[in-house]
């Protein structure tokens, strides 16, 4: 499970009472159209070269910068 909560990251775990935080980069917000769309087309990627949990969300979260 991975829940974006914008400029507070996301949180993630994948079992009941496992769950961690992934603070989002800071960066200059110019436009934040898309940016759900962007994290998870970068998860699915990372998830298709087989990225472990915490590595896909840090990647996802990277993307969205």
């Amino acid at each position: 499970m991975v829940a974006t909560a914008g400029a507070d990251g996301a949180w993630y775990g994948e079992d009941e009472g496992d769950v961690r935080h992934q603070p989002a980069f800071a960066v200059e917000v110019v436009d934040t159209t898309g940016c759900g769309d962007v994290f998870h087309g970068a998860y699915a990627s990372a998830l298709a070269r087989g990225l472990g949990l915490e590595e896909r969300v840090r990647f996802s979260a990277a993307a969205r910068r």
